[in-house]
Parts: C-alpha cells; structure tokens; sequence
C-alpha cells in the first residue's frame, strides 16, 4: 500500500507530524492551529452592548481525491489532520474495500491520496463543478440588525418535529424583515435546496433575501448562496476559511454564531446597516 505523503498538505509544518518506516505515526497535537486560519470579524450584542472588534479562528477545509490502484474512486472534504486514517475508515465503512480488515490485503492495495488545488464540494462529479472565478458576485443588501434577531428567535422555537426527533436542520428565507419560508430535512443541503427552490417556484428575487441555516457553512454551502444570488448568509454554525475567503471575494456577508443574545459577522468590511426604524 502507498502511504499518504502529509507533507502534502498546505499547513503542516515539520515536527508535526512524523512517520517511522514502519508507517507508525506519532503526532505533537499541543498548541497545533495548522487546522485553522484567524480572521477578523465584529461581534454585536443584542442587548446595545458597544460591537467589538475581534480575531477568530475558522476551520480549514482540505479537498482530496483518492486512487485505489490507479482509478479514482471518491472526492472528499476534511480538516487537514489524520487524513489517511479517514481514507482508510472510509473506504470500508462505505463498502469499498470490504476485504481490507485483513491486514495483509491492505499491502496488496495501491493507495494513493492527492490534494487538491482548491478546497471544492464533495460527491461531485467533476463536470459539475463550478470554478470559483465563474462563481457570479452577490448584490449588495442593506439589513437591519433587528432582522437577525427574528431569525435567531425563530430557530429556537422549535417545530413539533424538530422537537419530537431531535435530527432535523432547518432553514430560514428572509426578505424585506420578513421570514417568508422555512424548509426541514435531515440533511442540511437539503433544507438550502428546498429554501432557493420555494423563492424559484414562487419567483422571488433571491438578491433581496436572506438564507439562515442551522448546519454549518463550508465551502459547498457558500456555493450554493452565491449561485443563488443570495447577498447575506447567516447560521447557527460558523463558515470555514476557505468559505469565508470566496464569500468576500463573491461580495456574499456570511453571519455566523448567530443566538438570540448575539452574532458574529465574518467580514474585514464594516457592515452597512439600514436604520434602526426600517
């Protein structure tokens, strides 16, 4: 079996990681952030207390391709650490490799993870994928703080089948201070596929709403906002810093840690804020 090189990914600095021949690795985890990028953003409270101005930390997202003897069998996105052990677990818990609980099989595989140039969505195939340059810019959208606040409020009042099985996402369709949609499943792809469908089929300008999620917002997320035309994206969750580098590039204000008590904008811009009366 060919063992994954780590020094393939962007990040890892040496003595990090390290790899005997026998191919047992030992890995220094204290005080590691390779896994993470710092960015700034503004906190704001929803109790008037004055927005600070703040440095948080994001995930990184790493975008692989794997090769069983030669052939590509599956793109994946993770964070950047432990990836051959992750590879390895997939490929049988997804029946790929069912015979490879032998030890001695795994020596007769060729195995082969490649990184790719850009962090990109995952079970896609490659025809389908949209490069980031030919992702569209978002218009730009005045809001008002207040909104975010009826969205938070919202995702806390859960429905009776949120409530009843604990295992559902949810998202939010706001336009003009209004939410005019909500969308269950238990896929959180899911629930943003059917919120932009419900504005498609009923024809609402996307460039005037506002998508909330209670998953997280990596980069396939992001994507599917801009695509969309959506201006501003706001989640339970946090963006990572591949979603959040697009999201400035395509003009899209991603929110995130967005509670009742307070929220998060992930921006190096300050926001543009209607009035409080609007």
């Amino acid at each position: 079996m060919s063992l994954y090189n780590n020094s393939i990914l962007a990040g890892e600095r040496d003595g990090e990681v390290s790899c005997d021949v026998s191919g047992n690795v030992s890995r220094d985890v204290s005080g590691d952030t390779s896994g993470c990028i710092y960015v700034p953003a503004l906190r704001i409270y929803r109790d008037g207390t004055e927005p600070v101005r703040e440095e948080i930390c994001l995930l990184r997202e790493q975008s692989l391709q794997v090769f069983v003897n030669g052939q590509p069998v599956m793109k994946m996105v993770c964070t950047p650490s432990d990836v051959e052990e992750l590879v390895m677990g997939r490929l049988f818990s997804e029946g790929l490799l069912p015979e490879v609980m032998n030890s001695a099989v795994w020596d007769t595989v060729d195995l082969k993870i490649q990184q790719q140039d850009e962090p990109g969505e995952h079970d896609k195939p490659e025809a389908q994928e949209m490069q980031d340059e030919e992702l569209p810019a978002v218009p730009s959208l005045q809001w008002n703080p207040e909104w975010m606040w009826k969205l938070a409020d919202r995702a806390c009042e859960e429905s009776a089948l949120r409530r009843s099985t604990h295992a559902i996402h949810c998202a939010l369709l706001m336009r003009a201070g209004a939410i005019i949609y909500e969308a269950e499943d238990i896929s959180r792809h899911n629930t943003i596929d059917k919120t932009i469908g419900y504005a498609l089929k009923n024809r609402i300008p996307l460039g005037e709403c506002i998508l909330y999620t209670t998953g997280r917002m990596p980069l396939d997320m992001v994507k599917k906002a801009i695509r969309a035309g959506i201006p501003i994206m706001a989640g339970r969750k946090m963006p990572t810093g591949e979603s959040l580098a697009l999201a400035e590039k395509k003009n899209l204000t991603l929110i995130g840690r967005l509670r009742p008590d307070g929220m998060v904008i992930c921006s190096s811009a300050i926001p543009y804020f209607l009035d409080s009366d609007s």
